[in-house]
C-alpha cells in the first residue's frame, strides 16, 4: 500500500510483492507517536491521530530501494465508518455490520482475528458468534486510487 488510513489502536500488515529470500528489508516510522512498525516484519501500529511515513529499506547485495507509505492516522468525518466499532454479543448470535460512507468501486474485505470465537462473511461482514472470548473483526478497504482504509470493530462474545 502507498497510502494508508487508520483508525488510532489500528494494526495493519505492509506486504511487499515479489520478496525475495537474498534481500533484506528494514522498516522504521517517520513519527514514532503516530505509528510504529516493527523494524523486521513492517507491521504496523496506529497509536494516535497524526501523519507518517513508513519507510522500507530493501537491500539486496550493493543494491538498495527504498519503499514508502503514507499513513494517516484518524479518519475525517467523510471516511467510510463501520456502523459498531465494539459489540458484546451471545453465542449463537449473528450480526450484519454495515459501513457508512462507502467509497464507489471500493474493495471490501472482511476478516475476523479469531474463528473460533467468530465468523465473518469476507464480502459482506455477516458474522455468527461461534464461541466464547473476544475478537477483532477488520474490513480492509482498498480504493481505486489504491489507498488502503483498515476499520475494525471488537466484539467480545459471551454464552
Amino acid at each position: 500500500a502507498n497510502s494508508l488510513a487508520l483508525s488510532p489502536n489500528t494494526t495493519y500488515d505492509i506486504n511487499i510483492e515479489n520478496k525475495t529470500e537474498s534481500s533484506t528489508y528494514e522498516w522504521t516510522s517517520s513519527n514514532t507517536n503516530v505509528v510504529t512498525v516493527n523494524s523486521k516484519s513492517g507491521y504496523v501500529k496506529a497509536i494516535k491521530k497524526g501523519k507518517a511515513k513508513v519507510t522500507c529499506k530493501v537491500t539486496n547485495g550493493n543494491e538498495t530501494q527504498i519503499l514508502t507509505t503514507d499513513i494517516v492516522v484518524g479518519i475525517d468525518e467523510n471516511s467510510p465508518v463501520l456502523t459498531d466499532t465494539d459489540l458484546d454479543l451471545t453465542v449463537g448470535e449473528t450480526y450484519d455490520i454495515d459501513i457508512e460512507n462507502k467509497i464507489a468501486k471500493s474493495k471490501y474485505k472482511f476478516t475476523t482475528s479469531d474463528k473460533s470465537v467468530v465468523k465473518v462473511n469476507s464480502k459482506s461482514g455477516f458474522m455468527r458468534v461461534v464461541g466464547d472470548g473476544t475478537a477483532t473483526v477488520q474490513c480492509t478497504i482498498t480504493t481505486p486510487s489504491k489507498k488502503v482504509i483498515i476499520l475494525q470493530c471488537e466484539i467480545n462474545a459471551t454464552k
